[in-house]
């Protein structure tokens, strides 16, 4: 096996380094296709930000400060007849955000590294609920009959397969495994692929498989920074093995094809889901996805097709 220091990352030309204007354009373009994308939805996150700003001004998680009963409409809009919206709960007369609080924790500036988050999180969690972890992360939250079902559902369905939505992760798997002896990234490479792996057998697990309403592999998203290094080391790989060798072969050309089509079909589904708003309506019409989770198999009914449904966009 390949052992990976930092004097191999670092080994490189300069030249052949990425800049940091590289780095800078991408922020932008993301930024701005942020910006101005319409189709979005916070749901579980409504209150993940007002978390961190409970952190900062108030120094507790409690969120307290923010809700009042009985409950205003007008500012808890998924709240009815006066009951607390489901990204809220009430524990030892304290009111707290109902989902893991890691993403409100980073969001804090100057936030406390990998350790400290660790003790914090448990310390937390013990002083608040009395357990280690919170009860989102209780086990009891896993166990399916439909294991295979949503095993196979966040692979390849097609308003839910992390292949559909991302299918360059075909290309980028075979160039993986054909030049992983060309890339030193290639054994975190393979540590992500079993992280992912893994990932995907706990979401199988979930009972609610489908993710809820959302936009395409919605549950696979944390595996995202792995996929990143994934495709990191198989370009790296294949680079290295077509370096000073022409670059007008069969295969060459053919792995390039495959590389830049599945790409750019990638681009085009995920386009879909941050510009138009059908998609988003998709996840209660005609019926609510959570009402029957079979949609997510229906290629006429695929939900990156919604604005082709009716003429919306």
């Amino acid at each position: 096996m390949v052992k990976v220091e930092l004097t191999d990352l670092l080994s490189e030309p300069e030249h052949r380094r990425p800049s940091r204007g590289w780095s800078v354009a991408v922020f932008m373009v993301a930024l701005v296709v942020f910006v101005l994308s319409p189709g979005r939805q916070v749901s579980d996150a409504s209150y993940s930000l007002l978390v961190s700003e409970s952190l900062l001004r108030h120094g507790t998680f409690a969120l307290d400060a923010y809700v009042a009963t009985p409950l205003d409409p007008a500012v808890h809009p998924v709240s009815t007849d006066g009951e607390l919206p489901y990204q809220l709960m009430k524990s030892g007369g304290h009111f707290y955000y109902a989902y893991p609080p890691g993403t409100s924790i980073l969001s804090v500036p100057y936030a406390a590294t990998v350790t400290g988050w660790m003790a914090a999180f448990v310390a937390t969690s013990w002083m608040q609920y009395g357990r280690f972890l919170p009860p989102y992360y209780r086990p009891t939250k896993l166990g399916t009959t439909e294991f295979l079902t949503g095993l196979t559902a966040n692979l390849v369905s097609p308003s839910r397969g992390l292949i559909i939505f991302l299918p360059h992760l075909l290309v980028i798997g075979y160039l993986l495994i054909r030049y992983r002896r060309r890339s030193p990234l290639a054994p975190l490479a393979i540590l992500g692929a079993g992280v992912a792996l893994c990932h995907l057998v706990v979401v199988a697990s979930f009972p609610i498989w489908w993710g809820g309403e959302g936009y395409g592999p919605r549950l696979m998203t944390d595996t995202v920074p792995w996929l990143i290094v994934i495709a990191l080391a198989a370009i790296q790989g294949w680079g290295s093995a077509h370096s000073g060798r022409p670059s007008n072969t069969a295969r060459f050309r053919v792995e390039a094809a495959l590389v830049a089509v599945l790409s750019l079909a990638a681009l085009g589904i995920n386009e879909v889901g941050a510009w138009s708003a059908a998609t988003n309506e998709w996840n209660w019409t005609p019926v609510s996805v959570d009402q029957d989770p079979s949609r997510v198999w229906g290629w006429r009914d695929a939900q990156f097709l919604a604005p082709c449904r009716d003429g919306s966009g």
